[in-house]
């Protein structure tokens, strides 16, 4: 079992880490997060935004890569932090 987890800022910047190789930030409110190691099959998820009326949504593209949406309660793109972490094999 792979554990790997990110906190990571507004900025696409991360500032605690475990497993994550990269989070780059192509849009607002759209993080790609890639994973040092892929896993042998897709991972189970999670992303919890940082505060209160913003909401993360996920994208599972393939085994080394995630893309998190984050979004205020109207489903507006915007930029926020949040917490990551995906477990698998």
């Amino acid at each position: 079992m792979t554990t790997v987890y990110a906190i990571v800022d507004e900025s696409g910047k991360m500032s605690s880490k475990s497993g994550i190789s990269s989070v780059s930030k192509p849009s607002t409110g759209t993080y790609l997060v890639n994973y040092a190691t892929a896993f042998t099959q897709s991972p189970g998820v999670s992303a919890t935004p940082w505060g209160s009326g913003t909401l993360c949504a996920l994208n599972i593209f393939a085994e080394n890569m995630c893309e998190v949406f984050v979004t205020d309660l109207k489903g507006t793109a915007v930029d926020g932090g949040f917490s990551f972490l995906a477990v698998g094999d």
